[in-house]
């Protein structure tokens, strides 16, 4: 072993992308583990898990005694590098709903006040066989969609998501005060 090396198990690193799945929220109704797949992504998922500490301080000089968190969010982001038009729709967080005539599907956009609710789920497989999945129970498109194309790359559309405080999990049971933004499950090896 060569210096300053913390102990390790080269199996639990993970490397590269995983799966993502969208799908509508439906806090009233069993069964709404998303299902849909957002197609080729490129690089990896970037989740950023944020809680903003409020530090209550005392004496002169001033130290420290408590804190408390004001403020707590998560966000998905992930570059996809399919033409998937459902998920532009998602991602943009609200529309009309695709209509479809003859082999043409149109979607509409603007002037929409509303944001659609979705739920994800992130999956990442390690080399040892174990899997990682992020639950975030109700999510919304950001409301920004930045589309490259430039002409010697492959196209890239930069998805986003802010996870938003859900009622219920997927299967309709209620979350407890302690657990309404996500889950994150560790799934040993069979």
């Amino acid at each position: 072993m060569s210096y300053n090396e913390n102990t390790h198990d080269v199996k639990q690193i993970g490397l590269g992308p995983g799966t993502i799945l969208i799908g509508p929220y439906n806090p009233t109704a069993a069964g709404g583990t998303p299902t849909v797949s957002v197609g080729a992504v490129q690089d990896a998922a970037n989740i950023n898990i944020s809680r903003s500490i409020v530090q209550v301080m005392q004496g002169v000089p001033a130290r420290e005694v408590d804190a408390f968190v004001n403020a707590e969010a998560l966000d998905v982001a992930f570059t996809g590098i399919q033409w998937n038009l459902p998920m532009l729709y998602r991602a943009l967080g609200g529309g009309i709903e695709p209509t479809t005539s003859g082999s043409t599907t149109t979607y509409d956009f603007g002037n929409d006040v509303l944001m659609s609710n979705l739920a994800l789920q992130y999956t990442h497989r390690l080399p040892n066989g174990s899997t990682i999945i992020l639950n975030a129970w109700k999510v919304r498109g950001n409301g920004s969609l930045p589309i490259s194309m430039p002409s010697d790359q492959i196209h890239q559309m930069s998805y986003s998501f802010n996870v938003v405080e859900g009622l219920s999990d997927w299967t309709n049971a209620a979350l407890a005060q302690k657990a309404k933004l996500f889950q994150l499950l560790y799934v040993d090896a069979p």
